[in-house]
C-alpha cells in the first residue's frame, strides 16, 4: 500500500508546517526511529497503536510518519484526541484491551493493557479505527482495513485532476478522517502535506516559500474554506498556487461556491462525499457551473453507480454504499459486520436523483453534521435521559437557509426538581466532546407530538424561536 523505500530521499519538503519543515530526508530518519522504537515494544498480544493528539494545538506534523509505521507494521492506528472528556478515552482503551499508546507531541511511546476477561474482536486487515458518536452514549469504533484504503486511493487518483508536484493541504483534527484525504494521497504520490489547521486568521495563512510556486490539491470542510474568505488576502494573486478545491464532511453551499470563483475564476472545486463507515469519501462531483447543477438549493454529491444505490430502486430514498471502501465493521458489534464480499453500507443519507446525479436531502436518523463535525443527536437524548431527574429529551438541529446554527435541546424533567443548564451542560461534557455539547438547554412540560402520535419536530423548531 504505502512503502517508505518508495519514497523521496533528499532536503526537498515533504512536511510544511508552522512549526516548520520537514524534509525527506529527515521524515526517513524520524521514520527509522520510531519505527524502531515500537517495534521494541510491540509484543503479539498487543493490538492497536493509539496516537494521542490536541486537536486545540497546532496539528503535529509527525502524525502522518505514526501513521506510516504502524501500516509498515500492519498493527492498526487509532487517532485519539486527548481532549476528549476522560469517560470517553477510558472506554475507548478499555474497547481496545492492550496496545501502544504513542504521545505524539513528546514521542514517548507506553504500553497499555486493560486485562479484560473478554476483548471484541479485532480483525487482522485492520489498519485503522476511528471512533464516532454512537446513539447509546458511548462512541462506535469503526473499523476500516487495508484493502479499503488501497480501494480509496484508486478512486482518489481516478476522480481528482493529477497535478504536477502536488501539495495536499490538511487542517482537520487527526481524529476527523477528512484529515486522511490530506494524508494518503500526500503518502501514495510522495509529494507533499502543508498543515494549516491553525489558521483562525486569513492574514495569519500564506503558502510557506519552500511551497511557492507549486500547485496544491485543498482539502478542507466547507465551513473552513468560509473562514478563509473572510480576508480579501484569499485569492489567486496571493494565493497563487490554489489549483484545486475539495470540500467534504457537511454540505457545499452554492453561495460559497460563488464567492470561491469570484475569487478563484480558474480553480476546479469538487464537492466530495462519504461517511466514515465508507473510508473518508466515496464520490465527487466537479462544480463547473452552479445554476446549472443545482436543484431544490443543493449541489449533487455523486452519481448512481455500482457502489452508490438508492433503497427500493426509486429516484428518491436511503443512499446505501457497497464495496472494498465499506468497513469491516464496528467494534465491539460484530452483527455489524459484513463478508468482504457483500458489504453494504446504509448511510442514514435521504438522496435523490436528478439529471443523472445524486443530491443530498437529509438524514434518516438523528446524525447531522455541525461545523464540520459528525454528531448523533441520540446521543445526546440518551446521555440526558439517563439523568434520574430527566424524564424524556429531545435534541434538534435548527437551520438558517439551509445551514445547521444551533443545537437545541429539549427536556422533561420531574417538576419537584430544580432545573439547572449550566448543571446538564456539565453533566454532557463529561462523556461528550465539546463540540457536541447543545447550545441551549431548555425545560418543558411534555414533548408536543401529532395527531399521528409522532413527535413534532415543527413544534419543537417553533419552540427554540422562541423566548426561554
Amino acid at each position: 500500500m504505502f512503502d517508505i523505500n518508495t519514497l523521496p530521499l533528499g532536503e526537498q519538503p515533504a512536511i510544511v508546517s508552522e512549526n516548520g519543515l520537514i524534509s525527506w530526508s529527515a521524515f526517513h530518519t524520524t521514520y527509522d526511529t520510531v519505527h524502531r522504537k515500537i517495534t521494541g515494544l510491540l509484543k503479539e498480544k498487543h493490538r492497536a497503536i493509539v496516537l494521542l493528539h490536541d486537536s486545540q494545538a497546532e496539528q503535529t506534523p509527525d502524525m502522518a510518519i505514526y501513521i506510516l509505521v504502524a501500516l509498515s507494521l500492519k498493527i492498526p492506528f487509532v487517532p485519539l484526541d486527548r481532549n476528549l472528556p476522560y469517560e470517553r478515552i477510558r472506554y475507548i482503551f478499555s474497547l481496545i484491551g492492550c496496545g501502544i499508546h504513542v504521545d505524539c507531541y513528546d514521542g514517548s511511546c507506553k504500553v497499555f493493557d486493560r486485562k479484560l476477561s473478554t476483548r471484541p474482536d479485532i480483525p487482522d486487515e485492520t489498519a485503522y479505527i476511528i471512533f464516532t458518536s454512537g446513539t447509546t452514549g458511548d462512541p462506535k469504533g469503526v473499523m476500516i482495513d487495508r484493502d479499503a484504503i488501497a480501494a480509496f486511493c484508486r478512486w482518489f487518483e481516478a476522480d481528482f485532476p493529477n497535478l504536477e508536484n502536488p501539495v495536499f493541504t490538511l487542517s482537520a483534527s487527526y481524529s476527523f478522517d477528512l484529515s486522511l484525504m490530506s494524508i494518503f494521497p500526500f503518502l501514495a504520490k510522495g509529494s507533499c502535506l502543508w498543515i494549516n489547521s491553525q489558521s483562525d486568521k486569513l492574514s495569519d495563512l500564506q503558502i510557506p516559500k519552500p511551497i511557492q510556486g507549486r500547485e496544491i490539491h485543498w482539502v478542507s470542510t466547507p465551513s473552513y474554506l468560509m473562514l478563509q474568505l473572510l480576508s480579501r488576502e484569499f485569492n489567486d494573486e496571493t494565493m497563487a498556487g490554489l489549483k484545486v478545491f475539495n470540500f467534504c464532511g457537511e454540505p457545499l453551499e452554492q453561495n460559497l461556491v460563488r464567492k470561491l470563483k469570484q475569487r478563484f475564476p480558474k480553480a476546479r472545486i469538487f464537492n466530495s462525499y462519504g461517511p466514515t463507515e465508507a473510508t473518508i469519501a466515496v464520490s465527487t462531483v466537479e462544480i463547473t457551473d452552479i445554476d446549472a447543477q443545482s436543484y431544490r438549493n443543493r449541489l449533487p454529491i455523486g452519481k448512481r453507480t455500482h457502489l452508490l444505490s438508492v433503497l427500493e430502486h426509486t429516484n428518491e430514498g436511503e443512499l446505501l454504499i457497497s464495496g472494498n471502501q465499506v468497513m469491516s465493521g464496528y467494534i465491539g458489534q460484530q452483527e455489524q459486520s459484513h463478508a468482504p464480499e457483500g458489504r453494504v453500507y446504509a448511510s442514514g443519507d435521504v438522496v435523490e436523483e436528478h439529471a443523472g446525479l445524486l443530491y443530498l436531502l437529509d438524514r434518516v436518523d438523528a446524525q447531522i453534521k455541525y461545523r464540520g463535525y459528525r454528531i448523533d443527536l441520540a446521543e445526546i437524548d440518551a446521555i440526558l435521559s439517563d439523568h434520574p431527574n430527566i424524564q424524556f429529551a429531545k435534541t434538534i438541529a435548527v437551520t438558517r437557509q439551509e445551514t445547521i446554527v444551533r443545537i437545541v435541546s429539549f427536556c422533561v424533567i420531574d417538576p419537584e426538581h430544580h432545573y439547572s443548564e449550566n448543571r446538564l451542560k456539565t453533566l454532557l461534557s463529561k462523556r461528550l466532546p465539546h463540540y457536541a455539547i447543545p447550545n441551549e438547554i431548555r425545560r418543558v412540560d411534555a414533548l408536543p407530538i401529532t395527531q399521528r402520535h409522532k413527535l413534532d419536530t415543527a413544534a419543537l423548531l417553533q419552540l427554540s424561536a422562541e423566548p426561554a
